[in-house]
């Protein structure tokens, strides 16, 4: 219900990422229990990997070179509210 609530479509490709990679592990657990209740198993086309950046921002951000893309970059997010 969340999911559908923040219009976040678990059927495609996801990556997870938080301060520290903790809150991110919650996130891809609740997300493979979705799957697992509406697929019918790995092989379904829904059923996707789920990827986790277990350096999250606080490796990121430390970078030099790290570039950080918002919503109001992206220009199929207008109209979105931001989240």
């Amino acid at each position: 219900q969340v999911f559908d609530e923040k219009n976040i479509d678990w059927r495609r490709p996801i990556v997870s990422t938080c301060g520290s990679g903790v809150t991110a592990a919650i996130i891809n657990f609740a997300v493979a229990c979705v799957q697992y209740q509406e697929c019918n198993d790995e092989l379904d086309e829904g059923f996707q990997p789920l990827r986790l950046y277990d350096g999250s921002w606080a490796e990121y951000c430390s970078r030099e070179d790290s570039k950080v893309a918002t919503l109001k970059d992206d220009p199929r997010a207008s109209g979105r509210p931001d989240y």
